[in-house]
């Protein structure tokens, strides 16, 4: 997203100088390591994960 805006991105910048970056980049982290901590079979999700990423690719494509 920070490049497509054209703004700051780099992990060595800090909070106030890549919002744009690091945000997103937080919330990734946060995510993964809540999904890690649940009871979710993680095969099933990657299997679905490729499975989306696969249906909305030719959007991207375009």
């Amino acid at each position: 997203m920070g490049e497509a805006a054209g703004v700051e991105r780099s992990v060595s910048l800090s909070f106030r100088n890549a919002p744009l970056f690091l945000g997103p980049f937080t919330a990734q982290i946060v995510l993964g390591a809540a999904v890690a901590m649940t009871p979710v079979d993680v095969i099933q999700l990657r299997i679905g994960s490729q499975v989306f990423q696969g249906l909305i690719s030719p959007v991207v494509l375009v």
